[in-house]
């Protein structure tokens, strides 16, 4: 018999395919967008789309803390990456 979280468990996993495939049609806009927020005046927009390509590109999971202000003074958008500063 199967434990009662599996069925919970699997809708979880259904649910989470199911926005992949809806995001999937839509990636390259999405992509679009967070490039030309690494350009906004706006600071939050800014981190938001420093957030989104390091989740698309280098697949990070989100966490609960996650300092963007550190990404976004390394984060340098005509290259699309990173200065090292070491």
């Amino acid at each position: 018999m199967l434990d009662r979280s599996s069925k919970i468990r699997s809708l979880k996993v259904f649910q989470k395919f199911e926005k992949a495939k809806e995001l999937r049609d839509n990636i390259n806009n999405i992509r679009e967008q967070y490039t030309k927020d690494w350009f906004d005046k706006d600071e939050l927009r800014k981190q938001t789309g420093v957030a989104l390509y390091l989740i698309d590109k280098v697949c990070l999971s989100v966490c609960v803390s996650l300092c963007l202000s550190v990404c976004l003074s390394a984060f340098n958008p005509e290259t699309q990456g990173f200065i090292c500063s070491t």
